[in-house]
């Protein structure tokens, strides 16, 4: 059998040219307006005290609070918000969106 040599591999850089991976615009600026609606979905006040952090692949919206007040005005409103933001999300063509998670530090 032929030793091989590091050099008969391919780089990582190599493979990843042959696959067809595109960046998708379209996916990001629909994120990026579903994010915006969240202070037309809280209301003005809540919105100065949270944002949107992160949208997971599994449809989970991760919510920043600056402190547990917020938090607590939003775990008691998280029905009603989650209904506001499924529409937007079928709107936008985000139909996976399941439902927020709120954090604070």
């Amino acid at each position: 059998m032929k030793k091989m040599k590091s050099s008969d591999f391919e780089t990582v850089a190599d493979i990843l040219k042959t696959l067809d991976l595109k960046y998708n615009a379209d996916y990001e600026t629909k994120v990026q307006e579903f994010f915006s609606y969240w202070k037309e979905a809280v209301g003005e006040k809540l919105a100065e005290y949270s944002r949107p952090k992160e949208l997971t692949s599994d449809g989970v919206l991760i919510i920043g609070c600056r402190n547990s007040v917020a938090a607590n005005e939003l775990f008691n409103s998280r029905i009603k918000l989650n209904e506001k933001l499924k529409k937007k999300a079928k709107n936008l063509e985000l139909g996976f969106f399941k439902y927020i998670k709120i954090t604070y530090n």
